[in-house]
């Protein structure tokens, strides 16, 4: 009791004699809690910093989802553009080839589907016997490429063979030499898109690039539809007759809008 009446009286003393002096007893204090202000402070910045990055976060996400509609309504403006310069182009070409050859009557049509199997190369067209298609139709793009020919018709829908299809056959002829051959394909020659024209003469001299063309012989189908280029030629296992690999014009992985030939001149 002595040593804290005689402590208690020096430091009243010494804060009456040195006002300007911070008392023990206040510095004592202010050690003890300086560092918990210190994390006090700390951890109201923390609190204060996280609510204003989930608010802002919150901000910058409904930001991001609208231009996220954004992009995607641009995307689906911009698909509705190019299919109308698609389908622009395809008429376009369609006049031309009008003007071209106005003997054809030309019924435009879609495809609708596309063979599933190793075994043939078929399409499903838009269109059918209610709008005059029949069985041997020549299909063809808007720049003349044999597409295919019609093998069943439905009363809106038909189906065709591709010109690689093993059924094709139709009469051709390479423009540069005259030779006449028989355009056909096989299971091979299907599976890397492409067909071949055979009965060619031992002595037949093609070159890679010459073009052929259907000849229109027997009038069943329509001359100078362009078929596709020569690639090479070779000999049969026979070594009697040769046969050219031919790489058809038409792309037949990306058809628009194509056109059946349901009349012409000479049919």
């Amino acid at each position: 009791m002595i040593a804290a009446l005689l402590l208690t009286s020096v430091i009243t003393l010494g804060s009456a004699v040195m006002p300007s002096i911070t008392s023990p007893l206040s510095n004592v204090i202010g050690i003890v809690s300086s560092p918990f202000q210190s994390v006090a402070s700390s951890f109201t910045n923390w609190v204060e910093g996280m609510y204003n990055y989930a608010f802002r976060y919150e901000q910058l996400e409904a930001e991001l989802e609208k231009y996220k509609q954004l992009c995607s309504e641009q995307r689906t403006e911009i698909r509705k553009a190019q299919d109308a310069q698609k389908e622009n182009d395809d008429l376009r070409n369609a006049l031309g080839l009008t003007k071209a050859n106005p003997d054809f009557t030309l019924l435009d049509v879609t495809v609708t589907a596309g063979s599933s199997n190793s075994l043939e190369s078929t399409l499903t067209l838009s269109k059918g016997s209610n709008d005059g298609v029949e069985v041997g139709d020549c299909v063809i793009t808007g720049t003349g490429y044999l597409v295919g020919v019609a093998k069943e018709v439905g009363t809106n829908w038909t189906k065709i063979i591709t010109v690689t299809d093993p059924n094709i056959e139709v009469s051709a002829v390479v423009y540069r030499t005259g030779d006449q051959a028989m355009l056909e394909s096989d299971l091979d020659m299907m599976r890397q898109g492409k067909c071949k024209l055979t009965f060619l003469g031992a002595e037949t001299s093609f070159i890679s690039g010459d073009e052929v063309l259907t000849s229109g012989a027997n009038g069943i189908y329509p001359s100078g539809l362009v078929v596709g280029n020569v690639e090479l030629v070779q000999p049969t296992a026979s070594g009697l007759e040769q046969y050219a690999v031919v790489q058809p014009a038409a792309s037949l992985d990306d058809l628009g809008t194509i056109f059946v030939i349901t009349a012409f001149d000479g049919q």
